[in-house]
């Protein structure tokens, strides 16, 4: 329950962050488990990839990778790897 809670809570504030901007919501949410997203780090590399592949982005919006929280590294490091693979196929 405080796992759901806690999801509820952060997809919120994503959503609550995107209408201050005017835009349309287009966070992605792979379904990585809360503080264990590094422990798949291959898993949800892939699946960020394949739909940024279908989606073709302009642009990845990420956090910093700071060696603070675990999940913000992750997601990080998951977003440098999509572009990486982009970049080096030349798409």
């Amino acid at each position: 329950p405080r796992a759901e809670e806690l999801a509820r809570k952060r997809r919120a504030e994503s959503e609550a962050a995107w209408e201050l901007t005017g835009s349309e919501d287009r966070s992605l949410r792979l379904g990585g488990v809360d503080q264990e997203c590094a422990f798949d780090l291959p898993g949800l590399t892939r699946a960020a990839g394949i739909i940024a592949l279908t989606r073709k982005p302009a642009t990845i919006l990420t956090h910093a990778y700071e060696g603070g929280h675990p999940d913000h590294d992750a997601a990080a490091f998951i977003a440098r790897q999509v572009i990486r693979v982009f970049e080096t196929a030349g798409l």
